[in-house]
């Protein structure tokens, strides 16, 4: 009974969270029968090792790192100021 209490609340966490869960790993769970959180591990492990195979970085969780990437990324992307000139 513990186990099923354990999966219900690992149920509502993974509801609360699906925005950040990957495409990937949701379409790698059919169903939410017993066990899914297993399914759901391994799933999120398949992942992260494709992520880093195919990028190089190792998947981590958001951090002052990656925020820091973001914002450089963000900043190169935008669009450079052009000099006002008295015309």
């Amino acid at each position: 009974m513990k186990a099923v209490r354990a999966e219900q609340s690992d149920l509502i966490v993974v509801l609360l969270n699906l925005a950040y869960v990957p495409d990937y790993v949701i379409q790698k769970i059919p169903d939410f029968k017993a066990g899914w959180n297993i399914k759901f591990r391994d799933a999120v492990a398949d992942f992260k090792a494709d992520f880093e195979q195919r990028t190089g970085n190792k998947w981590d969780f958001q951090n002052g790192e990656l925020e820091e990437r973001y914002l450089d990324f963000i900043k190169d992307k935008q669009p450079k100021a052009e000099p006002l000139t008295d015309d």
